[in-house]
């Protein structure tokens, strides 16, 4: 079983997880956490096996190089995500300052909706919700919910980027609501997290 980390950037409340099993970490969302991240990487010895990306903006994305520089892990992300790991307008990268577009060396994995990732006798499960970008997705593994932007404790991913849409997160909203069992615990990627139970009850867009 995987033992999960939360690391936080304070001044995105940008959230990335460390996803532990003895000297192997996979990674969700190193976002600006990257030198953060490899330094408790170092520190303890982990080999990085595999980084996932719950959409390509920016925040979320930024460090990806970094690290796969320190194991060459596999980088995976939604396949109509693809595009913003290259193009600044579309992961706003620009609104930061920065012209990021990922290194083309790197080899990316596309996921599709339901399918079930399998690393070190783990599996997590890619469940797509459009609405935040097109190829936003959450990440299950056991009573674990990596969300993204999709929902936030109080709140949901914003729609007025590229390819967000409202209507679309409303409906992933509802087959969130439909499925997910209230002790599910959900891991965003900015602000705190809790159990989907809770979350209900702090979000209106849940209720």
């Amino acid at each position: 079983m995987f033992k999960i980390k939360t690391i936080n950037h304070a001044q995105m409340d940008m959230n990335s997880y460390l996803l532990i099993k003895k000297n192997d970490v996979v990674i969700v969302d190193p976002g600006f956490n990257g030198k953060t991240i490899l330094d408790r990487v170092k520190e303890s010895g982990y080999h990085i096996q595999a980084i996932l990306l719950t959409h390509g903006h920016y925040d979320h994305i930024r460090d990806v190089e970094m690290l796969y520089k320190k194991d060459t892990c596999k980088v995976y992300i939604h396949k109509d995500d693809y595009k913003a790991l290259y193009n600044s307008n579309i992961n706003y990268s620009k609104t930061f300052g920065s012209s990021f577009v990922l290194n083309k060396e790197i080899a990316i994995t596309l996921l599709n909706d339901n399918e079930k990732i399998n690393i070190l006798n783990e599996t997590i499960k890619v469940i797509h919700t459009p609405g935040h970008t097109f190829g936003s997705v959450m990440y299950e593994y056991n009573k674990y919910i990596f969300s993204g932007d999709t929902i936030f404790y109080d709140s949901i991913g914003r729609t007025d980027l590229f390819s967000g849409n409202f209507n679309a997160i409303r409906k992933s909203i509802n087959m969130i609501k439909e499925n997910l069992s209230n002790n599910k615990q959900i891991l965003p990627g900015h602000g705190k997290s809790g159990s989907f139970q809770e979350i209900k009850q702090n979000n209106r867009y849940l209720q």
